[in-house]
């Protein structure tokens, strides 16, 4: 069975996709423990900002993980699992 999107998949088989790339289990790790700012998950992982930008918002749109902003100046967000 060929599949376009992760909307006409299992859920399994797309969460399981997603989990599988590069990072995405230490990301996990960092978050297991509680909420992290980006830049506490760039510095403990050691990635780059574009690669950890891309495995964040491919989790939250898979809804592994939530983003939450703050309005304050300037702008803090966390993310946290799920």
């Amino acid at each position: 069975m060929n599949h376009n999107s992760l909307d006409e998949r299992c859920p399994v088989e797309a969460v399981a996709e997603i989990i599988g790339r590069k990072w995405v289990s230490l990301i996990i790790r960092d978050l297991a423990a509680g909420a992290h700012r980006f830049g506490e998950l760039q510095h403990s992982i050691r990635i780059s900002p574009r690669i950890l930008s891309m495995r964040l918002q491919e989790m939250e749109e898979a809804g592994l993980i939530t983003r939450q902003v703050f309005a304050e100046v300037p702008t803090r967000t966390e993310n946290s699992s799920n």
